[in-house]
């Protein structure tokens, strides 16, 4: 079934067992267009990374003892940062996360016995917005350093940080900025 508008019924649709996909446009994503229009904007260059976000968002109707579950998949790339060379580079996002969907009255005891895997979502909201959990989904997914897999695919700065490190090495001084500071006040005392 094709993306409905936002928001949906989480019991309608966990009781109907509906599932929806399609494609999310990053505007209607706020937390990750903001990385990637920081990307685009902290970039020192690289190319232009298409920006493609595809889901498919799966309600399970709750059968005894289970409770009710959400499968939600992204697949897609957007374009991040190299933290090496601060270039542009696509980020592929292939993410199948599993929701167990309880309330806070749900104790583990209940979700343990049930024998379910899942993450477990408290929702006492009966609302939820499909691009807000996908937009969750893509941000949790994401890796924490991002970088080229390989150095050599990286651009020009990350190289230059390689050489000041070995120069920097080389010295062997210890600078001590203010080693001459108790002198300079002892003087400045002493006038």
């Amino acid at each position: 079934m094709a993306l409905p508008p936002d928001p949906v019924s989480v019991a309608d649709a966990c009781a109907r067992g509906l599932s929806f996909e399609g494609q999310f446009a990053i505007e209607t994503l706020p937390r990750t267009s903001a990385l990637v229009a920081a990307a685009v904007a902290d970039s020192a260059g690289g190319d232009a990374v298409e920006t493609d976000i595809a889901a498919s968002i799966v309600f399970v109707p709750a059968r005894a003892p289970a409770t009710a579950a959400l499968n939600v998949e992204v697949r897609g790339q957007i374009g991040l940062l190299c933290q090496r060379c601060l270039e542009l580079m696509p980020v592929m996002l292939d993410q199948r996360s599993e929701f167990l969907m309880t309330s806070t009255a749900t104790s583990d005891e209940a979700l343990a016995e049930s024998g379910q895997s899942g993450e477990r979502w408290d929702h006492d909201v009966d609302d939820l917005a499909l691009a807000e959990l996908v937009d969750e989904v893509i941000v949790l997914s994401l890796p924490m350093v991002v970088r080229h897999s390989d150095i050599a695919d990286c651009g020009p700065l990350a190289n230059r940080g390689s050489e000041g490190e070995n120069k920097n090495n080389q010295q062997t001084e210890t600078q001590t900025p203010f080693a001459g500071l108790a002198a300079l006040m002892k003087q400045r005392e002493d006038s």
